[in-house]
This record gives C-alpha cells, structure tokens and sequence, in this order.
C-alpha cells in the first residue's frame, strides 16, 4: 500500500538487471540467419565479422548470448518513458553486441549507454551477445 501526494509530480523510477539466455551452439544459417539479421538489425560490418569469426570447421566459433526485454507495455502508461537509460555491458572486449536502437554511445571498451527522453517505445529489446570461442 503507498499513499501518493495530492496535485503534485511524482517520480518514480524502474531498474531492471535481465536474465541473459544463451544456446550450446550458434546456428546462422538459412530461415535463422534472415530471422537473426532482421530481429537483431545485423549490420554488414558485423556480417562479416560473424563469418570470419564463425567456421566451426576451422576450429572457429560463437557463443551467442540473448537479453529479450518487453518495452511496448510503456505505452500503456500515461505518455511516454520520461527518462530511459539502456546500458550494455560486454563481458570481454573483443565480444560483439548488436540490437535495433539508436544512440548507443561507448563510455568504455565494453561498456555502451543509449540514452532517451520522453521514449515512447516501438518495438521490444533484443539484444544480441556474441563471444569468440576456440575449438
């Protein structure tokens, strides 16, 4: 139970740390290829990084790792997030992360925020987490 104040703004701030999900393997490949290129907005620098990086017949390969969070339900508060702060944290410096966002800004060599104002979100987060493994 909270009692909120009559006729005045209140504040009120959500954090969340997700769960990241993971596979034994990285399929890319096929109908799950187009599917990871178009949900994780894969862009063509990063396309050739995965298939340099991932030839698990040349003893190369990936570890992908997911952060799926729902964003949309913001729209059905009263307007729009008034401040929203996305920080990506990687755990090694030469892992690769890609999503559909903008603004993303690199505070360190494994460390990106995206900052937004007034953010009314259309689409959820899917986060895309890739480490370079040796076989």
């Amino acid at each position: 139970m909270q009692t909120f104040p009559a006729g005045k703004t209140l504040v009120v701030s959500h954090q969340y740390r997700p769960v990241v999900g993971g596979e034994a393997g990285f399929w890319f490949e096929g109908d799950e290829r187009t599917s990871r290129i178009k949900n994780y907005c894969i862009e063509p620098d990063l396309l050739k990084w995965i298939e340099k990086n991932h030839q698990p017949d040349n003893g190369k390969s990936l570890s992908p790792h997911f952060v799926d969070y729902i964003l949309t339900t913001g729209a059905n508060w009263q307007g729009a997030i008034g401040k929203f702060r996305l920080t990506l944290q990687k755990q090694a410096v030469n892992d690769r992360v890609t999503f559909c966002g903008e603004g993303l800004k690199k505070v360190d060599a494994k460390t990106f925020v995206m900052e937004k104002t007034n953010f009314a979100p259309q689409s959820d987060l899917r986060i895309l987490f890739l480490q370079q493994n040796s076989l």
